[in-house]
This record gives structure tokens, C-alpha cells and sequence, in this order.
């Protein structure tokens, strides 16, 4: 594919770009990288997203900058926010963060009002997954361990080409593979990647070795995000934060909950575990949501969930009392909410109410668009 056929077969896409986009964007850009790929699969799902949103209202806030990869991302990422929000949270939510406005959250529902971030770590390792979706199809799973000469947060050249020529060299040795050699495992100095039979129907859903030590979310770049979002609450509205964690060291609602309420001790005895007076002080309206979070005792005896003081998450702080809540989308498409149960500034108990997921997620795949 190259850019003429790109812009004949993609017109909805391509007319949201400014005039200079094909001189200024980097190679590295996703329309650049995705048409050099031949990757259709990736402008069917962007079509799908411009059809499903108001792209015009959304787009008008970058139309020139968009061949900037960040900005780019963040015009995806809305996008994405546009269609959780109206799937999960509210029909028809009106965009408000338009070109012309200033400090406006993105979108506003009746009762409350929802910004978008998103948290990006490198993302050349999915060519590896798209590998196996293409080669293997269903019935595997890729255990991916990240070692120190591969740079997880890298942006633009000259990191992201070397993170590139490191998954170039794992690609090139699973061209020596079929789906009848699994189990294998493939080693390089940057990358530890172990294929393993799977039940999955979708391919190439990626965990982290126990070797890797990857520690999720290391640089709290979510609590950051949230804390850096509460200043577009508005008027004593709620304001709920949709995160679009593009970051693999991040897999589930778990690790969520640990840098948003807190992070439990595990299970020891009771006597062993002092708890966090802030979960002590939380509305008893939160109690079930609580113990089946297991961040509390469930009034049993034996093992004893806590959260020791010191360990809670940002939500603690009063800076970010008006956010009712955070719904994501994790890196491999599953959507959750965690409410801000320690606020009483702002009623996150009724826009929980209205999901009660619980540690339940929703699927927002491609393929779900």
C-alpha cells in the first residue's frame, strides 16, 4: 500500500490530516508504519472509529498537528473514549473539548462530565502478536519478558528504530516455526518471548514472565495522568478519567486498583496487619465493592486482606476528590471501572451503581468497535 491507495481506500481517514501531514509526520508515525505494512486491518478499525463518533467535533482540536505521533494518539485514544462513554456511561455524549475552548474535559454526560488520557509505553513488541494472529491463529498465547536493552518507554528515533531491529531479530526466528513446535521459547539479549498452548480464542494476549520482573505501571504514570486530569472538574460535577493503557505491564483490574485505592498485604493473620485508617473511614456504602476487591476481611477469620498506611492509592488525595471514578481500556481491548470510594465530594456511588462491575471487565477489542 502506498499513500494514493492509502487515501483512496481510507478517504474518511485521510481527510481528518492537515496539509503538510505527509512531509511533517515521521516514518515511525502509524499511518506511515501501518501503510509501509500493508496493514489494512489497522485503517478498517480506525474507519470504524470515525464512523462510530462525532470525528469532526473531536478532530477539530488537532486537524493541523495530527502528524505529531503523541497528538495522533491522543485523537485515537478520544475516540476510543467517545465509544466507551457512550456504550457504558451515557447515550450521545456532547464533546465540549473543541478547537477554540480551553480547559474543558473532552465529553459531558448529564450528571457528570469524562476526560481522556492515554498511557503509551513502546508498542513495537505487538508486531510480534500480530505475528502469531496471522501465522498461528487461535489455540497459543506469548509470554513476553522485556529485558534491559529493549526501551519500553521509547519515543521516536533513534530508540524506537533499535527497538525495532531487537523485535525484527524475534520475528526473523519465528519464521523458523510452526504451531506444531509449540512450546518454545525464543531468547535475544532484548527479548524473551515463550509461545504456549492456549484455550484463548484470541491470540497473542501478552503476560510477563516471573523472571521478567516487570514491575506494572513502574513510573505511576496513571496516578500522574489522574492527578494531572482533576483540574478539568467543573461547576461540583464528577468528572470520570477514561485511561486508554496502551502499556503492557499492565493486564489487568487488579494492578489498576493497586495505584487507584491501594495495594493490599496479600492474606496473613490478622494480628500481623495494621490497616489504612482511609479504608477505615470509607462509607459503609462501599463495603461489598470492597470486600470483593478483597481489599478489606470479608468478616471471615484466618487470612486477612489489608491495606497497610502508606500503601493506598492517588485517590486518597484530596486534589483528586471531585474524580468519581476511572473506567479503562487495557492494552489488550477489556474495559473496567474502579470508583473513587474514598471521596465524598462527588456521588461516585451512583455512576458505580450504574455498572457494578465490580472486578468484572467489558470487551472493547478492534473487533468490538
Amino acid at each position: 500500500m502506498d499513500q494514493n491507495q492509502f487515501e483512496q481506500q481510507f478517504p474518511d481517514i485521510a481527510a481528518r490530516f492537515g496539509q503538510n501531514f505527509w512531509n511533517d509526520a515521521p516514518p515511525e508515525h502509524p499511518i506511515k508504519y501501518n501503510i509501509s505494512r500493508d496493514n489494512s486491518k489497522f485503517f478498517d478499525y480506525l474507519s470504524k472509529l470515525t464512523s462510530q463518533t462525532p470525528v469532526d467535533k473531536i478532530v477539530s482540536q488537532y486537524q493541523n498537528n495530527l502528524f505529531n505521533i503523541s497528538k495522533f494518539r491522543a485523537f485515537e485514544s478520544e475516540m476510543v473514549g467517545y465509544v466507551a462513554t457512550d456504550r457504558w456511561l451515557c447515550s450521545n455524549p456532547t464533546v465540549l473539548d473543541v478547537k477554540g475552548t480551553s480547559g474543558l474535559p473532552e465529553f459531558e454526560c448529564t450528571d457528570f462530565d469524562v476526560e481522556v488520557a492515554r498511557v503509551l509505553e513502546s508498542t513495537e513488541v505487538d508486531q510480534i502478536r500480530a505475528w502469531l494472529e496471522d501465522e498461528f491463529g487461535g489455540g497459543c498465547q506469548a509470554i513476553v519478558e522485556k529485558k534491559s536493552k529493549y526501551d519500553n518507554y521509547a519515543s521516536g528515533n533513534p530508540a524506537w528504530k533499535q527497538n525495532e531491529k531487537q523485535v525484527e531479530k524475534v520475528l526473523n526466528k519465528l519464521d523458523g516455526y510452526s504451531k506444531s513446535d509449540i512450546p518454545f521459547t525464543i531468547n535475544t539479549n532484548a527479548l524473551r518471548v515463550e509461545v504456549v498452548q492456549s484455550n484463548a480464542k484470541d491470540v497473542g494476549y501478552f503476560g510477563t514472565s516471573s523472571a521478567s520482573r516487570i514491575v506494572p505501571d513502574e513510573d505511576d504514570d496513571i496516578p500522574g495522568v489522574i492527578k494531572s486530569k482533576a483540574s478539568k472538574c467543573r461547576n461540583n460535577r464528577p468528572l470520570i478519567v477514561f485511561l486508554d493503557l496502551d502499556d503492557q505491564t499492565v493486564d489487568c483490574v487488579r494492578e489498576v486498583i493497586d495505584k487507584t485505592i491501594g495495594e493490599t498485604f496479600g492474606f496473613g493473620l490478622k494480628s500481623d496487619v495494621q490497616q489504612s485508617q482511609h479504608i477505615k473511614n470509607v462509607d459503609t456504602a462501599w463495603e461489598d465493592y470492597l470486600e470483593e476487591i478483597g481489599v478489606v476481611p470479608d468478616g471471615g477469620t484466618g487470612s486477612y486482606p489489608a491495606i497497610k498506611p502508606g500503601d493506598e492509592g492517588v485517590f486518597i488525595e484530596n486534589d483528586v476528590s471531585c474524580i468519581a471514578g476511572v473506567l479503562f481500556r487495557l492494552y489488550h481491548g477489556e474495559v473496567g471501572y474502579i470508583p473513587n470510594v474514598y471521596t465524598n465530594d462527588v456521588d461516585a456511588k451512583k455512576i458505580y451503581d450504574s455498572l457494578d462491575w465490580g472486578l468484572d471487565t467489558q470487551s472493547l477489542e478492534a473487533s468490538d468497535i
